[in-house]
């Protein structure tokens, strides 16, 4: 059975994207820096591009998977074009936006900042092309995953009241969220609230249990419109659910580019055009539901209102919004700069605490030594407002400088080749979905914050941890009666 992962493995390899695209990658983006107005404050971008266009070409595991274009390979890809490419071009013709930072650093720092991220992509690569052990696959798990389904989606709605007391609770916070967590905030913690917290994303599962278990028996043969529509309904249901946390934009939008992982394995593969064409949307929508969460505005008054609207419409700086969630290289040279490129070695400690601050109890007492405290008091001068991210790779370079950017990224590399063979052998709809899911978390890490990855761990990703262990056991009873029913 371990040679389905290797036959996989190489499946994706031949069909990896060639090295003619990246050469044009490589000429357009260096032709669109090079004509920007700020093209010589960011040189070191001749050499992010240089990186993330030509490495591919030396080590074909590190190229673009054209066979499923949504998976855990092409997904760490695609965050470090974001930051080594995109981000770069953005900044080269806007300039850098500071967002929360109560200055912007240096031009030597901005540049450094790219050529540390350019790094933590070559050791990505390197990751990538290390060997993986073929899976010696289970045998197939027989679960009611119908059932499974209702009951997660029966414990995420439990989650729903528990959190807002009602449904008109749960309508008045979907009417004006950011008057609704402004209430919130002042409410004591309560064993019910955290109980609120751990079962809503059961509600986020629980429909997609329900539509895999129609699509691996149906889904194939099923009329388009019964395929949309379905699929639709269930993304509808992890919209609404997700948004209950804060309106943040990556738990609803993850579970659905999960999702769609599935179906394009589970049912028929998604064309690159529409991939474009759902991510604009979603772009948009992620824009226009930033900006409806902190304008303590009513929702009616702004559907019925057009200058209510129009007034929402020019607070949004979309140009800001991308270069903040895009992970541009200011945001990290802040950080390197204020730290002196890191004259202080925090040897780990800062990593830990950072690891476990989202852990309930033991995370409280290290909250203080975090990345995230310690990149919030450089920001706005003390610790007591949290709400900025701290680059992860700058909280390595904090701790262990270059080695550490290196050895960990390296792994995560690795970690991305593994989830990237399981996904591919799995037949099981469900697994692909879980896999998906954490792949897209782990690479959360190239934009994002230990911190942060560490929380979606601890709070949102119960429904899988408990599927799989139903999966593991199933999977455990069959094996243990092909063994009784084996001749001996």
């Amino acid at each position: 059975m371990g040679e389905i992962a290797s036959a996989a493995e190489q499946n994706a390899s031949r069909r990896a994207a060639p090295p003619l695209l990246y050469m044009l990658i490589a000429v357009v983006a260096l032709a669109t820096a090079a004509s920007g107005p700020y093209a010589t404050n960011l040189p070191a971008v001749a050499i992010s591009v240089g990186a993330y266009c030509l490495l591919p070409i030396i080590l074909p595991s590190a190229r673009l998977r054209r066979s499923h274009l949504v998976g855990p390979a092409n997904w760490g890809l695609l965050y470090f074009g974001l930051t080594l490419i995109v981000m770069p071009v953005v900044v080269i013709w806007s300039g850098p936006r500071p967002g929360a930072l109560r200055l912007l650093p240096s031009d030597l720092y901005i540049n450094l900042a790219l050529l540390l991220n350019t790094l933590a992509f070559i050791a990505f690569a390197i990751g990538l092309s290390i060997p993986a052990r073929a899976r010696t696959l289970l045998p197939h798990p027989i679960l009611p995953v119908f059932d499974i389904g209702v009951v997660y989606c029966m414990l995420g709605f439990v989650g729903m009241l528990l959190a807002f007391g009602s449904v008109s609770g749960i309508l008045d916070y979907f009417g004006n969220p950011a008057a609704a967590l402004l209430a919130r905030e002042s409410e004591p913690t309560t064993i019910g609230a955290a109980a609120a917290t751990f079962l809503r994303p059961f509600l986020m599962v629980g429909p997609v249990l329900v539509w895999s278990w129609w699509a691996r028996d149906h889904g194939g043969t099923a009329p388009a419109v019964a395929r949309w529509v379905r699929t639709g309904v269930v993304i509808l249901v992890i919209t609404l659910a997700g948004a209950t946390f804060s309106f943040n934009r990556a738990a609803v939008l993850t579970p659905i580019i999960a999702l769609i992982a599935m179906y394009s394995r589970t049912i028929r593969r998604i064309s690159a055009p529409f991939l474009i064409g759902m991510g604009c949307v979603a772009l948009s929508a992620a824009l226009a539901a930033g900006t409806f969460r902190s304008s303590n505005v009513d929702a009616g008054d702004a559907l019925a209102d057009p200058a209510i609207r129009d007034a929402l419409a020019r607070a949004v700086d979309p140009v800001e919004q991308l270069q903040i969630y895009g992970g541009a290289p200011q945001f990290l040279g802040f950080l390197l700069e204020a730290n002196d490129f890191s004259d202080t070695n925090y040897w780990g400690r800062t990593l830990l605490a950072s690891a476990l601050l989202p852990v309930p109890i033991l995370g409280k007492p290290l909250r203080d030594q975090s990345g995230v405290v310690l990149f919030n008091r450089l920001i706005y001068g003390d610790g007591s407002v949290v709400d900025q991210v701290i680059p992860f790779q700058g909280e390595l370079f904090l701790n262990f400088h270059i080695p550490g950017v290196v050895v960990a990224f390296v792994l995560l590399g690795m970690a991305m080749r593994r989830l990237e063979i399981r996904i591919d052998s799995s037949r099981d709809p469900v697994e692909q979905y879980a896999v998906m899911y954490i792949a897209i978390w782990l690479c959360f890490l190239i934009l994002g914050s230990l911190a942060s990855v560490s929380q979606i761990f601890v709070y949102f990703c119960w429904p899988i941890y408990v599927y799989a262990v139903l999966r593991w056991a199933s999977s455990a009873r069959a094996q243990h009666r092909g063994t009784l029913l084996a001749p001996t």
